[in-house]
């Protein structure tokens, strides 16, 4: 998960707030990689990040429309509407070895 440290980050938070005061504090963020179960110790997951990331160019993502996984989860999100290419490849890339996980 990458945080989000701009204007943007602190509207979602904001908005979070608002729609679920109940919940604990999040900070604002894009996820790559859904949580899952390590297939290998911590270590050998975070090698693994760090060896495919260093090759990664950075780039800039623009966000979309607000929406929801609703029934699966009440989760509120902001579609990423450019660059979400980019981000696909990346999980993709991420998705292997000790990272492995298979998604619904």
């Amino acid at each position: 998960m990458a945080y989000v440290k701009n204007p943007i980050g602190e509207f979602v938070e904001s908005l979070r707030k608002e729609l679920h005061p109940e919940l604990p504090h999040l900070d604002a963020h894009v996820t790559l990689l859904p949580p899952r179960f390590l297939r290998s110790d911590e270590a050998s997951a975070i090698e693994t990040i760090q060896r495919i990331c260093k090759d990664v160019e950075p780039f800039e993502v623009s966000l979309g429309e607000v929406e929801t996984f609703i029934p699966v989860t009440p989760t509120v999100f902001i579609r990423v509407a450019h660059a979400a290419y980019r981000m696909r490849e990346l999980h993709d890339r991420l998705n292997i070895e000790g990272l492995a996980c298979h998604e619904d």
